[in-house]
């Protein structure tokens, strides 16, 4: 059985991609202004950053590459 390490590139690219949908003052805004409609701006960037977290959680439950104390590489 193979160990999957963690992927740094991954890890900042899903920090970075949950720190681009967060839901900022300006989305609130659009949500007491608009109503239910302003949840068209809202719904898509939660669900992203839902997703984005989903990913993250995972990747960081994998153990982290060591070059010196592991005798393999990560695949």
């Amino acid at each position: 059985m193979s160990v999957q390490y963690r992927d740094e590139a991954l890890i900042k690219q899903l920090e970075a991609e949950i720190e681009e949908n967060e839901c900022g003052v300006s989305d609130c805004l659009w949500f007491f202004c608009c109503g239910v409609f302003g949840l068209i701006c809202i719904i898509p960037k939660y669900n992203k950053r839902k997703f984005a977290n989903d990913r993250l959680i995972l990747e960081l439950s994998k153990p982290k590459f060591v070059p010196g104390v592991d005798q393999k590489s990560p695949l």
